[in-house]
C-alpha cells in the first residue's frame, strides 16, 4: 500500500502504480498517522509525494485529488515546510481548474502571502 517517492525518468509500468482504491486506503492511513504523529514528518511527506505522483501519472484529477492536496498542504504548513506548501497549492489550483472545483479562498490567500514574503526576501 505504501511505496517511496521515486523520480520518474521513464514511462512507469502498470504494476508500479497503485490503483485508485489502494491510493484511497493509503491516504486514509497516512492521515491517521499524521494526526497521531506516528511517523517522522519526512517519512510522511515522502509518502504523500508518492501518492500524489501516482494520482498524477494516472491523470486522476477529481475530488479525491483535491482532498489529498488540501490535506498535504495543510500538513506541510503546520510543519513549517513552505516549499512543499507552495508546491501543493500550485498543484491544487491546476487540479481544481481541471476538475471544475473551487479552490478555498484561504489557500489562495496563504499562497499569495507566501509569494509576497518570498519576493521581499530576494
Amino acid at each position: 500500500m505504501f511505496k517511496p517517492f521515486l523520480r520518474i525518468t521513464d514511462i512507469p509500468s502498470a504494476d508500479s502504480i497503485r490503483s485508485l482504491e489502494t491510493l484511497q486506503r493509503a491516504f486514509k492511513h497516512l492521515k491517521m498517522s499524521a494526526r497521531r504523529n506516528e511517523l517522522d514528518y519526512s517519512e510522511l511527506i515522502e509518502q504523500f509525494r508518492s501518492l500524489r505522483q501516482d494520482l498524477h501519472v494516472q491523470n486522476i484529477e477529481d475530488n479525491f485529488t483535491v482532498e489529498v492536496l488540501e490535506f498535504t498542504l495543510e500538513f506541510a504548513l503546520r510543519n513549517n515546510d513552505l516549499p512543499n506548501f507552495s508546491k501543493c497549492v500550485g498543484q491544487l489550483q491546476q487540479v481544481c481548474l481541471k476538475a471544475g472545483v473551487a479552490i478555498k479562498p484561504t489557500y489562495v490567500a496563504l499562497h499569495l502571502i507566501y509569494l509576497l514574503m518570498n519576493g521581499l526576501q530576494r
